[in-house]
């Protein structure tokens, strides 16, 4: 009785899917991190231009007041 134990016994087309599958995980999160770090950069810009805008606002207003 012959027995042999085989550690492959997944076909390779099986393990080309898998392939696959994790490296179309890994293009996904990185087009997303992408897409989340352009997200946050424009939300900075926007922030920074409102602050701005507060301030010179202000400024101004408190420059009107002390005529």
């Amino acid at each position: 009785m012959d027995q042999t134990f085989h550690i492959n016994t997944v076909p390779s087309g099986v393990s080309a899917i898998v392939v696959l599958a994790v490296l179309w995980g890994l293009f996904v999160t990185i087009y997303w991190m992408v897409v989340g770090w352009r997200a946050m950069r424009a939300h900075e810009k926007i922030a920074d231009s409102a602050e701005n805008w507060y301030y010179l606002a202000k400024r101004k207003a408190e420059t009107k007041l002390g005529e």
